[in-house]
């Protein structure tokens, strides 16, 4: 309850005004990496609007002056000279002022001030760090490729630039390009998520939430684009509607964000597949109903190929207890923020996040193939791709030790108001005060309020090894799941298995890779002690910063240079393979330019489609913020008697995939026909592993738990069929359903101890047994007969 003297009109007014002040400012009254991301954002925006000439400075010179434009350019300064002060002096004139105004306000109900001090907080920490902040930012920024600003009409006169601009901001207030609008466009869901650490905070609406800079925020020209959104111009999506409208194309939708639910890898992998089965055909009839064919018999075969690179593995410890201190959304905000540090470092050492595995991610950095400009036979006479593989190793080891100096004993704290219990008996008394209720449960508001600071601890477990794997891409059931095979994969496995929490284990082949490198190497600074079995811990004894580990591999630019690293959206490489194959010939009654060819835009889905695949059912079409809840679901883990050494011959590998796509088909069959869902399909340390669900978005069955052990023994049955074992875990329990990792890079995931129990009630099972919790079993019917199987001690659980 608010205090009597705010019930009034003119408070109302006043308080709605600070209010709505604050909620575009909200970012500097809140933690610092808040503050320091959406900082990021305004600057790549108002460098983006200088480099195009279209801030509101360059309107006004452009009106004032009577010359060239780059008169114009040499009089407005580039945003990042006075980028470090303006923060400053925004922070003493605006910020901190609102933020004094909002704590005496009386709205919030506090004793003591909730927004100043983290105003005056995060602008000492700007004055201390800002500096290198800014630097950080503006290195980051000139790598980026930036959006391009709205087009805008020409139009002459001031008085017509002042209306333009006018509706341009009006457009913004609505809500139709305000930032966080144009964050969803482009798929940069997880900025939206990340709240303040602190729930003392009040988080206004994010659909509000902009950022001002050095530029008049009143008059700002908002724009639209990402890295990471489709480059498919809107004016093409235009053509395509009218080709739909007229059946001359299919639609279907494709979120933009399809770049970040799968890797490069993957994508590369998929458009030579269909290449080469393309290519595979007469000249004559390497048409688009050729690629259309290719795309039908990929759905029924997957496809495989081989990767060199070095791997990356990084398990983290510390999500269960996460998960049971904190609120589902807090929950969800701390490991994305955890995982996008991760996923960051990674990128910035020129990696790629290959799979998630619940609580950790397998991230992979490979030759890729070389520029078209560069002739395979001179490469190879210089000897760049033997040169670039060791650089790639480097690399992967590099980006380990920064991920275990920054990320290791990470430290999550956030405090929660709570209310003394022994405080209630009072409140009966005051309800018969003479004063008003209001009154009452004012002061017994204040007097009880409370705080307990709830903390956790996240270690990370690192190996790297290196090799040749295969990468395998198996289709059943409009779901498809990639995912790496290959002897890297146990290396890294075993490796990670001997660290301890920060630590880094690299497997032998790794360790003779670097240890030939000379004295002027990256590798003459890294310690190497033996572990077991040639396997070594690495260590950097000077604890050099991340910019410092980067700077040891500026001289490797020249050979990088020399080839495609998978930094091409998909978009791309889908625009690239279909106009490498010819046109079907025929006549499109109304359609003359090659880009409005309706075959080529039906491909295009198609393509995309197939794509889409790879994303989880529960989050298919789903509007708004990454998905994230607590609840009820049963969860099977299978192990499949299936671990197949990479064959000697790569002319053999078909047979292989033919294997996985064989069990993935039946597994997908028993799954999908009783409504249930993939999770995940991956080859790791525990081998190979089913993980399905029931109870999610689109898969709530009236009996979950009879359900799934229907879909386990059918499933154990088909495969026995093919001469293929498993064991399986079942489990029933809330746990979080949510998306994790970055803007950049993310999956649906699943994360809880009932997870956790069912994959240790996998690997504790012998081949043939299913076996499951006591919880589980209570919820099933009759017609299922349980036995004893044994008392496990399984890992995280102190009774057996």
């Amino acid at each position: 309850m608010l205090p009597q003297h705010l019930y009034t009109p003119e408070a109302a007014k006043a308080i709605s005004e600070q209010i709505m002040q604050a909620a575009d400012v909200s970012h500097t009254m809140q933690h610092f990496s808040t503050f320091v991301k959406w900082n990021a954002h305004l600057y790549h925006e108002v460098l983006a609007a200088f480099q195009c000439g279209r801030t509101v400075q360059h309107q006004e010179m452009k009106q004032q002056s009577s010359g060239s434009n780059n008169k114009v350019e040499e009089t407005i300064r580039h945003p990042k000279e006075n980028w470090y002060e303006s923060q400053i002096g925004f922070f003493d004139h605006y910020v901190i002022p609102l933020a004094e105004r909002l704590d005496a306000c009386g709205a919030f109900c506090a004793e003591e001030p909730k927004f100043a001090p983290f105003a005056v907080r995060n602008k000492e920490q700007w004055i201390e760090e800002g500096r290198e902040c800014t630097r950080i930012m503006v290195n980051e920024a000139e790598e980026m490729e930036l959006p391009n600003p709205m087009p805008i009409t020409p139009v002459t006169g001031g008085d017509a630039i002042d209306d333009l601009l006018e509706k341009l901001t009006m457009s913004e207030m609505t809500g139709s390009t305000t930032h966080a609008g144009r964050l969803r466009q482009r798929g940069d869901e997880s900025a939206l998520d990340d709240t303040d650490a602190d729930s003392t905070v009040a988080v206004p609406d994010e659909d509000a939430m902009s950022i001002p800079g050095s530029i008049d925020t009143s008059s700002r020209v908002s724009f639209v684009g990402s890295m990471a959104s489709s480059k498919m111009s809107s004016s093409k999506w235009s053509r395509r509607s009218s080709l739909v409208e007229a059946g001359l194309c299919h639609e279907v939708e494709v979120d933009c964000s399809v770049n970040a639910i799968v890797p490069n890898i993957m994508v590369q992998q998929l458009v030579d597949s269909l290449q080469a089965d393309v290519k595979s055909s007469p000249s004559d009839l390497q048409t688009m109903d050729a690629l259309r064919g290719s795309i039908l018999k990929y759905q029924s075969n997957g496809s495989i190929r081989r990767h060199r690179g070095a791997l990356l593995f990084v398990d983290i410890s510390g999500f269960t207890a996460l998960s049971q201190n904190y609120p589902v959304e807090d929950f969800k905000t701390f490991i994305n923020q955890y995982f996008t540090k991760i996923i960051d470092l990674v990128q910035k050492f020129g990696g790629q996040v290959v799979k998630f595995a619940g609580d950790a991610l397998y991230a992979i950095w490979s030759m890729g193939e070389l520029s078209d400009d560069v002739g395979s036979s001179a490469a190879a006479a210089n000897g760049d791709e033997e040169v670039l593989h060791t650089v790639n190793i480097e690399k992967c080891t590099i980006c380990a030790i920064a991920i275990n100096a920054i990320c290791n004993n990470y430290k999550v704290s956030k405090s929660y108001m709570r209310r003394r219990t022994s405080d209630l008996s009072d409140a009966s008394a005051m309800l018969h005060d003479s004063r008003s209720q209001g009154d009452v449960m004012y002061n017994l508001q204040d007097k009880n309020a409370q705080y307990e600071e709830r903390g956790s601890v996240l270690n990370v477990y690192c190996g790297v090894s290196e090799g040749i794997m295969a990468g395998v891409d198996v289709v059943a059931s409009n779901r498809a799941e990639f995912f790496l095979v290959g002897k890297p994969l146990k290396d890294v496995a075993k490796a990670e298995s001997l660290a301890g929490p920060g630590e880094l284990i690299v497997s032998p082949s790794v360790y003779d890779s670097l240890r030939k490198k000379t004295i002027k190497s990256i590798a003459s600074r890294l310690v190497f002690t033996e572990v077991e079995s040639d396997f070594q811990r690495v260590s950097w004894p000077s604890h050099p910063t991340v910019d410092d580990m980067l700077l040891h591999f500026k001289n490797t630019d020249d050979i990088t240079s020399k080839w495609k690293m998978g930094n091409t959206d998909a978009q791309s490489l889908i625009d690239k393979l279909i106009q490498n194959t010819q046109s079907t010939p025929k006549e499109v009654i109304g359609v003359s330019p090659a880009d409005e060819d309706p075959d080529k835009l039906s491909l295009q889905s198609d393509l995309m489609r197939l794509l889409e695949y790879h994303r989880h059912e529960a989050t298919r079409d789903v509007v708004g913020k990454f998905t994230a809840e607590l609840r009820r679901v049963v969860v099977l883990f299978i192990s499949i008697r299936y671990e197949p050494n990479l064959p000697q011959d790569p002319s053999e590998d078909n047979v292989m995939l033919e294997n996985f796509q064989s069990i993935y088909s039946i597994i997908c069959e028993s799954i999908s026909s009783r409504s249930g869902q993939v999770r995940q399909f991956i080859n790791d340390d525990k081998g190979t592993v089913f993980i399905a669900s029931f109870g999610l978005r689109r898969s709530v069955v009236l009996h979950p738990a009879d359900t799934a052990v229907d879909a386990a023994k059918d499933a154990q049955k088909k495969l026995l069929e093919i001469n293929i074992q498993c064991s399986i875990g079942i489990t029933v329990g809330k746990i979080f359903c949510g998306e994790t990792g970055s803007f950049q890079r993310y999956e649906y995931s699943l994360l809880g101890s009932p997870v956790n129990l069912s994959a240790r009630l996998m690997a504790k099972g012998a081949w043939g047994q299913i076996n499951c919790d006591e919880e589980l079993k209570n919820h099933t019917g009759r017609r299922h007969n349980f036995t004893i199987s044994g008392t496990y001690k399984l890992k995280g659980y102190e009774e057996p």
